[in-house]
């Protein structure tokens, strides 16, 4: 058995349907189809990459934004996800390991097994999938091959399939010709244990463009196109040699409609703003729709300070804060203890902030609007927050051990992807554990595929064992939180099974 990861950046998946995306639709149809499966907190591609190859939320593997500021890595500048110069340099700040939890290419690697990665979108974003460059498995950038390893193994792909088209195009239709292209005519000659192909499109698309125009439904088509091809090579040799198809964004996105300065508000308030705190400001900001920032000195007491400033701010919709007492309250008063939203790690900001959200209709007619502190421009596409239409995503599981025609309505995220694959590989004992670590989705699976695993006396969780059932039919339970002060409130709406939470939604509601 082996697995064909194909992820669509940013996809909507609303936006999946007969007349956009034949091809896809049509593949769903004949699977499983995750319904409520959601993106982890912040929405972003560089925290849902890292939590979908370790199986874990940021509170496990430590990519806690898109871009953050650790002093320990550098006490001026930010992490920033899309550049591979700043992953290698934060590696070797974190001793060797980005990450705080494995990743699949290391657990593979330990079993016996390979993973290849072929994606186009950021090198940055390539390098997150596996970050690991000693480990013999493939990490192909489309746009920088330079940044991608194994030197020798890289080099005989563009020796065969000629080198991507340069420089970079939005939307990105070329590269994502070209990676179908490498993946037919290299990789499906000698197939890994896992393939992940990660198409750059619709994010792009959706960024530049917005969500709703005719040049991202084109997108969409182009990406269905290279499906239809990939499709048609499954039929032909992939499904009869056991590939299981999986299907995810990493997240999805709203349309951002005014710009809000956060920096310019703060210092109004009498704080002193800048990017880091080394020349002795206040608050060292990392703005954003979502964004994040830490204090002087790390002080409890000048965060809290500073959320109540920012809870003063019509404009701010969300606050997170480090663990308070109760759970539910963060240190900060007003504020969510940042466990609630899988964000606490050493590397966690002091105070995570999500700019307001609406449920209006955008220029397309889609819902979901939001505020935005960025230089993209009004009416295009963003995440990063807790709007409903941008934590839903892509999730499907297509192939003859996944149930056919399939709907599942329990709650299913993005750290539960690999622990599916890996459970069905026999090597569920490495899935990373509770509450940190997602879960295999058992309930997409077969019968018949239960029945024909052998799990062994290393099982922790055999299918179709006696502790199956209870799994399958363990309890979900709806939470609606509150948290706020006297002009600020906010709430935030979570699915709680097995000691995991998914967040649904989370807006300011006065």
């Amino acid at each position: 058995m082996r697995f064909l990861l194909i992820g669509l950046d940013g996809l909507r998946p609303e936006l999946v349907t007969h007349d956009r995306m034949p091809v896809l639709t049509a593949l769903l149809e004949r699977g499983t189809v995750l319904a409520r499966h959601s993106a982890a907190f912040p929405t972003e591609t560089y925290v849902n990459l890292p939590t979908l190859v370790t199986g874990a939320r940021p509170s496990g593997h430590g990519m806690v934004a898109n871009f953050f500021l650790d002093p320990r890595v550098d006490a001026r500048e930010r992490f920033e996800g899309y550049d591979v110069a700043k992953i290698e340099k934060a590696t070797a700040a974190y001793d060797g390991r980005l990450f705080t939890t494995p990743t699949l290419g290391e657990i593979l690697a330990a079993n016996g097994r390979r993973l290849k990665v072929l994606s186009a979108n950021s090198a940055g974003s390539v390098r997150l999938k596996q970050p690991m460059t000693g480990l013999d498995a493939l990490c192909l950038s489309v746009h920088q091959p330079e940044s991608s390893f194994p030197e020798a193994e890289v080099r005989a792909i563009l020796d065969e399939v000629g080198r991507p088209e340069a420089p970079k195009q939005y939307p990105d239709l070329a590269g994502t010709r070209w990676m179908t292209d490498a993946f037919l005519t290299v990789i499906t000659r000698d197939l890994p244990d896992v393939t992940i192909l990660w198409y750059g499109e619709p994010d792009n698309a959706y960024h530049v463009f917005g969500i709703g125009s005719e040049t991202s439904l084109g997108a969409m088509r182009a990406v269905d196109d290279q499906i239809g091809r990939v499709a048609d090579w499954w039929e032909a040799e992939g499904r009869a040699a056991g590939v299981q198809l999986i299907f995810v964004s990493d997240h999805a996105h709203v349309t951002q409609t005014r710009r809000f300065d956060l920096a310019a508000a703060l210092r109004s308030a009498g704080f002193r703003v800048d990017r880091h705190l080394a020349d002795g400001a206040d608050v060292a900001l990392i703005p954003g729709y979502c964004g994040n920032m830490l204090v002087r000195d790390r002080s409890p007491a000048l965060a809290a300070k500073v959320a109540a400033a920012l809870m003063e701010m019509d404009e701010i919709g969300m606050v997170f804060s480090a663990p308070g007492q109760d759970g539910v309250e963060g240190q900060a008063p007003g504020t969510f203890d940042r466990r609630l939203a899988g964000i606490d790690h050493a590397r966690a900001a002091d105070l995570v902030f999500v700019l307001r959200n609406f449920d209006e209709p955008d220029q397309w007619g889609l819902t979901g609007t939001c505020l935005h502190d960025n230089g993209l421009g009004d009416g295009v596409g963003i995440h990063g927050g807790l709007h409903p239409k941008e934590i839903l995503s892509l999730g499907a599981l297509v192939g003859d051990r996944f149930r056919s025609g399939a709907r599942i309505e329990t709650a299913t995220g993005t750290a539960d992807i690999v622990p599916t694959m890996l459970a069905m590989m026999g090597l569920e004992h490495t899935i990373a554990p509770g509450p940190h670590g997602g879960r295999p989705v058992w309930e997409a699976m077969t019968p018949a595929d239960g029945t024909a695993m052998n799990m062994g006396r290393n099982s922790r969780i055999g299918y179709f064992s006696d502790r199956h059932a209870e799994l399958v039919a363990e309890p979900e339970t709806v939470q609606s939180l509150t948290v706020g002060t006297r002009r600020f409130v906010q709430r935030l709406d979570r699915r709680l099974r097995g000691g995991r939470a998914h967040i649904e939604a989370g807006r300011r509601i006065g």
